[in-house]
């Protein structure tokens, strides 16, 4: 078993998230199109690795605690949101409310994502 067993399937769908948000680029006004949401779609994908390295590793000790850490890293996902959009939080522009919406969208995609990976591989073979 490798370190980080869902490598595959989260790299799938970050190329696939990545795709969709630079289709969805392609069709907006040059104003909105802000990629620095790029910086939250890396961020996500390796905090989605490394939750699965986490899970990994902790099934092996105790998987009883599984569901606990799923949740603690998920607490410290937040925290790590609401970090990335302290700048847009204080500088105010016409262009926060689409950036934070936008953001949102991509945590719950990748939020989505980790829980059901998260069911059919950790849960199901319990």
């Amino acid at each position: 078993m490798t370190a980080i067993p869902n490598l595959k399937s989260f790299f799938s769908i970050f190329l696939v998230l990545i795709g969709m948000n630079m289709a969805v680029f392609d069709s907006l006004p040059l104003k909105y199109q802000q990629y620095e949401i790029i910086y939250a779609h890396i961020g996500l994908f390796l905090a989605a690795l490394l939750l699965d390295f986490l899970l990994n590793r902790v099934k092996k000790i105790d998987n009883t605690q599984l569901g606990k850490t799923f949740l603690a890293f998920s607490t410290f996902k937040i925290i790590g949101g609401f970090l990335f959009l302290s700048p847009w939080f204080l500088h105010k522009s016409d262009l926060t409310m689409p950036f934070i919406v936008e953001f949102f969208v991509v945590y719950f995609l990748y939020l989505t994502a980790e829980v059901l990976i998260f069911i059919r591989f950790y849960l199901s073979k319990l």
